[in-house]
């Protein structure tokens, strides 16, 4: 239940108008934060879950999903970077 409501809830919600989230005209930097917000909230989200998988059903595989994650936030990082220049 807990994976669930974090899943539905906090790391991909389908239900949230992104007008309401970033506003009718939104600068490049408020969507890089939400970009990266969201990237670290999928990163808790599939930590928590490897504390429950075992090794046997694919651990392996979720530790592959984290370090790409972690290169999505590197990729965004650089990004917004060249937009601050």
């Amino acid at each position: 239940l807990y994976l669930g409501a974090m899943a539905d809830g906090n790391v991909f919600p389908t239900y949230e108008d992104p007008v309401r989230l970033l506003g009718p005209n939104p600068a490049l930097e408020r969507i890089f934060a939400l970009a990266l917000e969201r990237e670290q909230a999928s990163i808790v989200f599939y930590t928590g879950i490897r504390g429950f998988l075992p090794p046997a059903l694919g651990r392996d595989k979720l530790d592959g999903v984290i370090r790409e994650e972690f290169g999505h936030i590197a990729v965004l990082q650089q990004q917004r970077a060249k937009l601050a220049r």
